[in-house]
């Protein structure tokens, strides 16, 4: 261990500890001696996050004001400090919250609180999802991540011991008591964001002097912001982009609706399918029915109305057509096509379930509320699953959307939206059904469908591109020299230029921790273009690549990392 990371892990631990004194010597020293390296330290760790102390302030408040007064600062280690102390002061409210909320958690109202976020998913009539305030403030996403932030809280305090027989307060969620309270935690969960922001992307948070309460968070290049909203823009605009002239003409085409098969099937086996009972509570309880014509339904490997805009996202987010999304083994013998089937299930469902309450006139009913959430044992949906796949993906489906508390992994209902809690199965139907699961479980397990040579997609936009202009084109080429190892995604030559790229073609981000991941793809690209270029300059390197393309190598280097979420960067070496 390095004596800088040495003394970085002790001054967390002295934080931890609310040890000021030995912090602050720790602190100093490192100050005096290299504020520039302690900087790039403290951002990379973490150490001066105050959501790693249970959001307290105070040891690190004092730690960034000790850092101000040193007059030596850069300007860039300046205006960090500065936004790591407006941090600190937003962490008064922060702590506040979280401290009110962490009391409020219980195993009683754990239901209710799924229900209040399941019920967002549903998509009924404005006025039945009217619920105020905090809907007019968070949108459903939102409101999911602070019930995933809610739900890791209470697996924390309850040991993973989570039960699933506790009474749904129909009132309380009528009075969106939960709801405020899931607010709250999107608070917190949108503080972390802004950690991650100044610390992992130099974002820069600084107090309005008219107003102290009154934050500003400002990107440190203005190109960047402009690129990262884009690529988000873009990634929405993918979901949507075209979405009701494809389902008009597909609908024309006679494409078959699941919506339609749904009602005529609920209406011909609602028996079957639905029961009353009263214990512990009366509520509706949905059976997992054995119908063939359901059977039929799930195993067809055609494509229904609801799923065409999944696959068009899919299709032009990765660059890959309908027979790679039938074919292409993502994760243990699954397909993608596998997890469309899946959420094809309990899509079907989730449409019998409406006709089903909208037929008994059930809509805002405590019966309502009471049902939404289908509950089954591990045999059952197994057993279940077992009628539509075989018995290794029907396991490996629930692994996959099954969060493991062990893992390194982030809780997300709409990732993992199959709770468990060892022995039974709780199903938030409008999760489930309305998620983008194919993303969700793609983004879980980092698959890139670029991993494979014989699947890359850029390589193949760039081989089209360039043979208009050059014949030399090759793809990935491997290198060993002095020591140095490594492949290369794409390499031409027009004129005197030698053209290599870095390609990379992973899933835009939809927040900033999954860009902090997206970034890190970056760098890693970056440092292996800057290999390439150290290797360069030996010319000798130079002649055994040529013999690897099979033509001579113009001496002059252009690298350029290309990402088709919409960002390229390029260096000109001449």
């Amino acid at each position: 261990m390095t004596n800088i990371t040495a003394s970085i892990s002790d001054l967390k631990q002295a934080i931890q500890k609310k040890d000021l004194n030995r912090a602050s010597s720790i602190f100093s020293n490192k100050l005096s001696k290299d504020s520039l390296k302690l900087e790039i330290e403290l951002r990379k760790k973490g150490v001066l996050r105050c959501s790693s102390y249970q959001f307290d302030f105070k040891v690190i408040e004092a730690l960034v004001k000790i850092g101000l007064k040193e007059k030596s600062l850069s300007h860039a280690t300046r205006k960090y400090f500065e936004s790591v102390e407006s941090l600190a002061y937003i962490a008064r409210d922060i702590r506040r919250i979280h401290n009110e909320l962490i009391k409020e958690i219980s195993q009683g109202s754990f239901k209710s609180y799924l229900v209040s976020v399941d019920s967002l998913f549903w998509q009924m009539d404005e006025s039945f999802l009217s619920f105020g305030s905090t809907l007019n403030r968070f949108n459903k996403e939102q409101i999911a991540m602070a019930f995933s932030s809610y739900f890791f809280h209470l697996c924390t305090q309850q040991n993973n011991d989570i039960q699933f027989n506790s009474i749904v307060d129909t009132k309380a969620i009528q009075d969106k008591f939960f709801l405020d309270n899931l607010a709250g935690f999107y608070k917190i969960y949108q503080f972390k964001e802004w950690e991650i922001l100044v610390d992992r992307f130099e974002y820069t948070l600084t107090r309005k002097s008219d107003r102290k309460s009154k934050m500003i968070l400002q990107s440190p290049n203005i190109q960047v912001e402009k690129s990262i909203c884009l690529g988000y823009i873009n990634y929405q605009n993918h979901e949507i982009s075209g979405s009701m002239d494809s389902l008009l003409a597909y609908e024309k085409a006679g494409v078959a609706s699941l919506i339609k098969l749904a009602t005529d099937l609920s209406i011909e086996h609602k028996d079957k399918i639905f029961a009353i009972e009263t214990y512990p509570a009366k509520r509706i309880v949905m059976r997992m029915p054995r119908i063939q014509k359901l059977i039929d339904l799930i195993k067809n490997d055609k494509i229904f109305l609801e799923e065409l805009l999944t696959i068009e996202f899919l299709e032009k987010i990765f660059l890959i057509n309908l027979q790679q999304v039938k074919n292409t083994e993502i994760y243990s013998g699954l397909s993608v096509f596998d997890t469309i089937k899946f959420q094809r299930i309990f899509l079907f469902l989730f449409f019998c379930f409406r006709e089903y309450i909208e037929s008994q006139k059930l809509w805002k009913s405590k019966l309502f509320w009471r049902s939404i959430l289908p509950v089954f044992t591990k045999d059952e949906l197994n057993d279940f699953l077992c009628i539509f796949f075989d018995a290794n993906k029907s396991t490996k489906i629930i692994e996959l959307l099954s969060w493991n508390s062990k893992s390194n992994q982030i809780f997300d209902v709409q990732t993992f939206p199959l709770i468990n809690n060892g022995t039974s199965f709780i199903l938030p139907l409008g999760i489930l059904s309305k998620s983008n699961l194919s993303r969700n479980i793609l983004q879980s397990i980092g698959y890139r469908f670029d991993s494979e040579s014989s699947i890359d997609p850029i390589g193949k936009i760039l081989e089209d591109a360039f043979a208009s202009v050059s014949q030399s084109f090759k793809r990935n080429v491997n290198y060993s020299f002095k020591g140095k190892q490594g492949e290369i995604d794409a390499i031409v030559t027009i004129d005197d230029y030698t053209f290599i790229f870095e390609c990379k073609n992973s899933l835009h981000p939809s927040n900033p921790f999954e860009m902090r991941t997206s970034y890190d793809y970056i760098e890693k690209a970056a440092s292996q273009l800057d290999i390439i270029t150290n290797l360069w300059q030996d010319k000798q390197f130079v002649v055994e690549l040529s013999k690897k393309v099979g033509y001579n190598l113009p001496n002059k280097l252009c690298t350029a990392l290309l990402d088709l979420r919409g960002l390229m960067y390029n260096e000109l070496q001449i």
